[in-house]
């Protein structure tokens, strides 16, 4: 039968259930299937169904408007999507472009510089980067000068200084993870006797004219600064309570506290100093060293005093956490549902250093959780629910056994296969069972076969991982949306890494060597 002669509809049903690489392939067999695999909604839907719905990163879809975009577009999106998917899954992913960006020279004597910190700023596609050097001139803290400066990696041949603030000593500094909002960057400076926070922003809006870090606020603060989201800043100190402080007015928003040992506030344990935390809606979660807490936080009332809460549902580890990277899985969900948390640990040990190994949790959400009003006694109005052992995930890892610095981050994969019963309640950790010890290394051979071979699953997330070779590396910062990585060095420079191919042009995407792709 020659399907060339099947009707569109039963052609472009076929299309749907092949990969990018097949409908290439398709393309090349002859010009009436050509003409079919040029048709806007193939590609419309490949995108949609293969990536966005997964959430899978997607280079160059950043405010884009698929309504507006024609079938080249469309198809230039999804071929370089699928090769950065290709290449993040490789087993040793290659990068495609590579720039180097060096700090400022000073004109100050300077015995060195280093890289503190290296952040892409959310909301521009990767584009802009936040870069911090410390510039040290004597072992004594009044000779040290920091530079904030702000990077276009978009610059046709280099990275471009676009702005750039000098400040004499930081105690901390936090970017601001939710796009959209002007205060930008917060940094935490001692001011005589005082902690202060000042927030600034960097505006991209005027054609023609470079951005500047320009103040936007300043407001009393705490010792150690936790991050900022959107409007709101996080902090906490030696009482290891966590304070969230509206940006925009200075004023405290609420006191997140942990219970009392024996009801004596002067004892303080380690395992509750907080190190992560995550919002959903007027929802905190907070990740301490040996606990998740969950909080509400009520409305605003001005005329009262700052609520002080305690947790409403929380978990406690086993062991004590050294390092977690928190990221909320970009899978399609519903409207107002929470998403699932993934959860990259290294745990803390007995001897001077972590234990060079990785876990991968995942935090699913309550699966009767409604968008009702909060009520203490009505469990389905928690959109977390932290009550149940650990269960199921992507097994530790060796990343490493002479101490070496290691970067990796959770990494989007497509569907996860939800487990069913009380495993929803609590954490995942994928390939243990839920009577296993989840947090000593090794688990039981076949597990991660069981999981994501016979069951049918498909694996929800993946990690991206990287070991140094050399003692070079400082600082390490990730745009997983547009497959970027930058690498700051204890000499101040910045190495960034571009892992998604080139956009290809139009010619090419029609041609042959897409084909190949």
């Amino acid at each position: 039968m020659n399907v060339s002669l099947l009707p569109i509809d039963i052609l472009f049903q076929l299309c749907a259930a092949l990969d990018v690489n097949d409908i290439l392939s398709l393309r090349q067999t002859c010009k009436s299937l050509c003409t079919v695999t040029r048709e806007r909604c193939v590609w419309h839907q490949a995108l949609i169904s293969r990536f966005v719905r997964s959430g899978l990163p997607t280079p160059g879809l950043h405010e884009t408007d698929l309504t507006s975009l024609p079938s080249a577009a469309l198809e230039h999106l999804v071929v370089c999507a699928h090769r950065l998917h290709s290449n993040w899954t490789s087993p040793r992913p290659q990068a495609t472009r590579r720039a180097d960006i060096h700090p400022t020279h000073r004109a100050w004597p300077a015995i060195g510089a280093r890289n503190l910190a290296a952040e892409f700023l959310a909301g521009h596609g990767g584009r802009y980067l936040l870069t911090l050097t410390l510039f040290d001139s004597s072992t004594e803290s009044n000779n040290r000068r920091f530079s904030f400066e702000c990077w276009d990696l978009a610059a046709p041949e280099r990275p471009v200084l676009l702005a750039e603030f000098l400040v004499a000593s930081i105690l901390g500094y936090a970017v601001n993870t939710e796009p959209g909002y002007p205060h930008v960057l917060a940094v935490l400076r001692r001011e005589d006797d005082r902690v202060m926070t000042t927030t600034y922003t960097l505006d991209f809006s005027r054609p023609g004219e470079n951005p500047w870090f320009r103040r936007m606020n300043q407001f009393n603060s705490y010792r150690n600064t936790l991050g900022i989201h959107g409007k709101y800043y996080f902090a906490t100190n030696p009482g290891q309570a966590v304070y969230m402080i509206d940006v925009e007015t200075g004023r405290l928003r609420a006191e997140m506290q942990v219970p009392l040992v024996h009801n004596d506030p002067t004892i303080r344990l380690p395992e509750h100093q907080c190190i992560n935390f995550e919002i959903f809606e007027d929802f905190v979660l907070t990740f301490r060293k040996q606990w998740i807490c969950l909080y509400h936080i009520p409305a605003q009332d001005p005329a009262s005093d700052p609520p002080k809460l305690l947790p409403i549902a929380e978990y406690k580890w086993r062991w004590r956490i050294d390092t977690i990277a928190v990221s909320p899985r970009r899978t399609s969900r519903p409207p107002g549902a929470p998403p699932t948390l993934d959860l990259l640990i290294r745990f803390d040990t007995w001897y001077p250093w972590p234990v060079n190994i990785l876990h991968h949790f995942a935090l699913s959400p309550n699966p009767s959780y409604t968008r009702a009003t909060y009520a203490p006694a009505d469990r389905a109005t928690f959109p977390y629910l932290a009550a149940a052992p650990p269960a199921d995930s992507s097994g530790p890892g060796q990343a490493g056994d002479r101490g070496q610095r290691v970067v990796c981050q959770v990494l989007a994969r497509g569907a996860v296969a939800v487990p069913a019963g009380d495993e929803l309640r609590g954490l995942t950790e994928l390939g243990e069972d839920a009577g296993d010890d989840l947090v000593s290394p090794g688990h039981p051979a076949g597990d991660v076969e069981r999981m994501f071979g016979a069951s049918g699953g498909q694996q929800g997330a993946g990690v991206l991982m990287a070991q140094e070779e050399h003692e070079r590396w400082s600082r390490v910062a990730m745009c997983e949306a547009e497959g970027l990585v930058a690498v700051g060095h204890v000499d101040g420079s910045v190495t960034v890494l571009w892992y998604a191919p080139p956009a290809p042009s139009v010619g090419e995407a029609v041609g042959g060597e897409v084909g190949e792709a």
